[in-house]
């Protein structure tokens, strides 16, 4: 919080109210600072949410990240738990006496 609060008045110090011309009746004067601080605070906000936005697209690519590695893996152990299958399964069909039998042509071909 207290970040969030530097942050801020360093943000607002960027911005420098309006110097209204002499002269005008009071009531433009008025008008005229307070949406000159309405528009001060409105940029602040759109900084915190730009600030915001950029945290939360770096914490998003590190967990696409985390994510493709993780995928990554699991193919990478499919495909090793899938060849195994095929060994055993070849050796199977092979070992019963040494003689091929129709499910054999499979594993040669796929």
């Amino acid at each position: 919080m207290k970040k969030q609060i530097a942050e801020l008045k360093k943000v607002r110090a960027g911005f420098q109210a309006l110097v209204l011309p002499e002269g005008l009746p009071p009531t433009s004067s008025d008008i005229i600072a307070r949406l000159n601080e309405h528009l001060l605070n409105v940029l602040s906000q759109l900084h915190q949410k730009e600030a915001e936005l950029g945290r939360a697209q770096e914490a998003l690519e590190k967990f696409q990240r985390k994510f493709s590695v993780i995928i990554h893996q699991q193919v990478r152990e499919l495909n090793e738990a899938h060849a195994s299958t095929k060994l055993h399964m070849f050796y199977l069909h092979w070992s019963g006496g040494g003689r091929p039998n129709h499910h054999s042509a499979y594993f040669f071909h796929h």
